[in-house]
């Protein structure tokens, strides 16, 4: 297969591409110019600027790489993105960066600029990833990966086009004696939940590659809203009613309430269309609000986060879609 060519708004110079990436959905978080690109920036500029914001977060919770996963999960839901593009995204383009390592004889990647930035992150991402440690897994080092969570989101959320301007953001300094910086005896998929093992993985239905199921870090803070039970109506008394249960539970979860179930089959599709085409005009317009300069910056904040939620539920809308 040819190597990308230049003009492609994906070519990085300091990589080796063996073609694009095909998957249309990466264009939600790679094509997106706020919070972390601006209005006149290039295609080519957005797509380096959203990959230095994703490599600076997953250099800043590299602390907990051994989590394996939960560490993919937990760095994709606080950026509000998918975590299977995340790793396809990471896969693809730390696979450019060595393939040209290995093929080139000149120097290692751009002198200056934008460019320099994202190939150094990525050496350094590969380098971390190359080290890993296994640690204790205990509540006080839970703490401080929930504060290094709120920490850097904070960060995205006050100066956003300062993060990706940055050739490296520091980690946080661990507490005094810390009691997880020792090698643990006991494998670190053994503390994270079963559906984000490394076997939880099912194949691609367009490829030989693998993909996550979809699942939830389970570092996550977010809440999954319960549905409400209702009480069925009474029964009156009757030969037949033996068996009946007066005060038993009903969950309305997968309820569905289209009389002919050939008119459910025929307007799901397009009513999950019409859904996804509102939220992508939502999105737009909330993009469009956040590039106004006349704006507070508590009020920014406060958009910033509806954004990235917005995000995760367009994530779900379209995969849902995608199984209709």
């Amino acid at each position: 297969m040819a190597a990308q060519k230049e003009q492609s708004p994906y070519w990085i110079e300091g990589s080796w591409f063996f073609g694009p990436l095909k998957d249309s959905k990466l264009q939600i978080y790679l094509h997106t110019v706020y919070p972390f690109a601006m209005a006149g920036d290039t295609l080519g500029t957005v797509i380096q600027k959203n990959l230095i914001a994703l490599l600076h977060t997953l250099l800043f919770y590299a602390h907990f790489f051994d989590l394996e996963d939960a560490y993919l999960s937990t760095a994709a839901e606080d950026l509000g993105w998918n975590v299977y593009c995340c790793e396809k995204i990471v896969r693809h383009f730390v696979g450019a960066r060595a393939a040209f390592f290995a093929r080139s004889k000149r120097a290692k990647g751009p002198a200056s600029g934008i460019t320099k930035i994202l190939c150094d992150l990525i050496d350094r991402y590969k380098a971390v990833s190359t080290s890993v440690i296994k640690q204790r897994y205990s509540s006080n080092r839970m703490t401080y990966i929930l504060l290094t969570r709120t920490t850097w989101r904070n960060m995205i959320a006050q100066d956003p086009a300062g993060l990706v301007a940055k050739s490296f953001t520091p980690p946080m300094q661990p507490p005094e004696k810390p009691d997880w910086l020792v090698k643990s005896e006991v494998q670190s998929t053994q503390h994270i939940h079963p559906a984000y093992s490394r076997n939880a993985r099912s194949k691609s239905p367009d490829s030989s590659t693998t993909r996550h199921v979809r699942t939830r870090s389970p570092l996550s803070t977010r809440v999954t809203a319960k549905l409400p039970e209702r009480l069925n109506p009474a029964v009156k008394e009757g030969p037949m009613a033996k068996n009946n249960t007066t005060n038993a539970h009903v969950n309305m979860r997968g309820t569905t309430f289209a009389s002919p179930a050939t008119d459910f089959m025929v307007n799901k599709r397009q009513l999950a269309n019409e859904v996804t085409s509102l939220m992508a005009e939502t999105n737009t317009k909330m993009e469009q609000f956040l590039n106004l300069s006349d704006v507070a910056c508590s009020t920014k904040k406060k958009f910033h986060f509806a954004m990235i939620n917005h995000r995760v539920a367009m994530e779900h809308v379209l995969e849902a879609e995608d199984e209709l």
